[in-house]
């Protein structure tokens, strides 16, 4: 919708005989801290419920859900490896509820480091050497410090047309 309405100020601007036209009026706002879905305390004190929970099958379930949400703060993303890691049973579900958590877009530094700290939670070498792969692949993860001080900016943009002139 935004296109369609610069493209009509254009085209007002050439049938009118020339104008100016600004879009935008230089940086916009700080980008709002990160915050997990619907904040912290609530993901940390979800994730804490979670781990009452008596079946792995559940448990997983859950942990694979917060582990994909967007917006998930550094502190749950280091709360959620620590307590998944603790609390399932199987080296399957560990590793699912892990890579879910790297395929993540807003994965972060921190979340990182905690998987890297508490790697020796899984028992096998094939596990361990999958994690790190996909680390790896993931590349660079910014900390959620440096994410919370990005700013957003906007674009200006002018344009003048004079008549008989194009575009």
């Amino acid at each position: 919708m935004k296109g369609y309405t610069v493209f009509v100020l254009l085209c007002v601007c050439v049938l009118s005989g020339g104008c100016s036209v600004t879009i935008g009026t230089g940086p916009g706002p700080d980008r709002p801290p990160r915050r997990s879905y619907p904040d912290a305390d609530v993901t940390l004190s979800e994730i804490d419920a979670v781990s009452q929970l008596s079946f792995d099958s559940g448990k997983l379930a859950a942990y694979q859900d917060i582990a994909a949400r967007p917006h998930l703060s550094a502190a749950a993303q280091v709360y959620l490896v620590q307590r998944a890691l603790d609390e399932l049973s199987f080296e399957s579900s560990r590793l699912s509820v892990v890579q879910t958590l790297i395929k993540n877009p807003d994965f972060l530094a921190e979340g990182k480091q905690a998987i890297l700290d508490n790697l020796d939670a899984f028992s096998f070498d094939s596990s361990k050497q999958s994690v790190l792969t996909s680390l790896n692949r993931r590349g660079y993860v910014p900390s959620g410090r440096q994410a919370r001080d990005m700013i957003q900016t906007e674009t200006t943009v002018e344009v003048e047309a004079g008549y008989g002139q194009t575009l």
